[in-house]
Formats: structure tokens, C-alpha cells, sequence
């Protein structure tokens, strides 16, 4: 039930970043580091000016994971949503995962996908009605979309943030809570979804979606007579 955050492991340089686009991509360009939580991002800009962002997974990550998130983006795209979706973009020898190996031995999954121009949302000083609107609306495109998708979907065995572990998750960092009324208060909280929630979740209807649509994700369009919209 743990977290791996991106910090948690040593990072490839910007280095190996030119050494990876160069020899797997043959793409010459510059990189800059992006902030992630999971895994290393680097912003990538070609002599030509295009760009695209070059994802290196965390290596706590099962390749049939990292993949699954190339076949949800093409999905995606083929299904003509309505809004900007990164594209995967292959090597050179047409793979969609690339294997590279760190000065320590420690392999890493790379993947290279087309990069979206956008203001951070949680960057956008003024959220006016219309922006809210837009936010809303392409959330609930994205997970009606999804409900149409009907490939295998790959186990996170542990995955904190998946809800159906959410009562394990609770009861394995109890023991961090040294307030005593609030410790009660989420145990009584886990004893409901134990005897009230999991028994009936089999039945409930399901689907993939998303579950991270913070403001730190969302893009932002330009200003504009009409406002903007993510």
C-alpha cells in the first residue's frame, strides 16, 4: 500500500534524456525537466521547434501498465475526443516502449508522446463561470468516453489511490493519526466500508477513468473574446 513517489529514486540526468531521443528517436533537441509525482517527465524541443514530452516510468511500474497507457491515449484519439491528447509516438524501430539501463543497471520504461501548449489551470489567476464549465464538461467527455472501453484493464495490486483499497489503505496509517477522536472516527469510517461498501461492489457498474484531474494536470487554452476553456 505505498506510495512511490518520483523522489523516491535516483533520476536520469538531462543527459541520458539527449542520449535516449538521440539513439532511440533520433531526435536532436534540447530538454527541460517537468515537475511529476510518479514519474520523470522532460520537456522536449527539437531544432525545428516541435516538441514532445519524454516520459521515463517509475521502476516500481509494470511494463504491461506503462503500455496500457499508450492504448488508453490512442483510444482516445481514434474515438475523436473532443479535447487535446498527448499522442504516443513511437522510436525508430516502431516500439512504443523503450528499455535503457541507468549507470547503476537499473532498467527504466521510456515512452516519447506529442506535447500540449497550455497554461497549468492551478497557474490561471481568474476561474470565471465559463472556465469552470469547460472544466466539468471535459471530465465527464473523458469518463463517458471511457465507459466505452472495453480492453483489459491491468491490476494495481496495492495502488493507493484506487478507491476499491481505500478501507486497506486507511487501516495500514492509522498508526500516523495522534488524534485519538479522529483515529476513531476513521476506523468506525473503515468498519462501514468492510461491512456495508465491499460486499456490494461486485455488483455496482464500473469503469476506467481518470482520478487524477487536479489543477496541476489540466491545460488551460489562451485568453480569448469568449474566455478561456481547458
Amino acid at each position: 500500500m505505498k506510495i512511490t513517489p518520483s523522489s523516491s529514486y535516483t533520476h536520469l540526468s538531462s543527459q541520458d534524456a539527449v542520449a535516449i531521443l538521440d539513439s532511440s528517436y533520433e531526435i536532436a533537441g534540447s530538454v527541460d525537466f517537468l515537475p511529476s509525482e510518479r514519474d520523470q517527465n522532460f520537456k522536449v524541443t527539437t531544432e525545428g521547434k516541435h516538441q514532445f514530452v519524454l516520459k521515463i516510468a517509475s521502476p516500481f511500474e509494470k511494463e504491461r501498465l506503462v503500455g496500457f497507457q499508450d492504448e488508453v491515449l490512442n483510444f482516445l484519439i481514434q474515438g475523436k475526443f473532443p479535447f487535446s491528447i498527448p499522442t504516443p509516438v513511437p522510436d525508430k524501430n516502431g516500439n512504443n516502449i523503450v528499455r535503457f539501463k541507468n549507470q547503476s543497471g537499473q532498467e527504466r520504461l521510456i515512452r516519447l508522446v506529442s506535447y500540449i501548449e497550455g497554461e497549468r489551470l492551478s497557474e490561471v489567476a481568474h476561474k470565471d463561470g465559463k472556465l469552470i464549465r469547460s472544466l466539468g464538461k471535459s471530465v465527464a467527455s473523458l469518463h463517458q468516453t471511457l465507459t466505452t472501453f472495453d480492453e483489459e484493464i491491468p491490476e494495481r495490486d496495492g495502488f493507493a489511490w484506487d478507491l476499491t483499497n481505500a478501507s486497506k489503505v486507511i487501516s495500514a496509517n492509522l498508526d500516523y493519526i495522534d488524534n485519538v477522536d479522529q483515529k476513531h472516527l476513521l476506523e468506525k469510517i473503515c468498519e462501514n466500508l468492510e461491512t456495508d461498501i465491499q460486499p456490494i461492489l461486485q455488483e455496482l457498474p464500473s469503469s476506467l477513468l481518470h482520478n487524477d484531474a487536479n489543477d496541476h494536470n489540466i491545460l488551460v487554452g489562451p485568453p480569448s473574446a469568449e474566455g478561456r476553456n481547458v
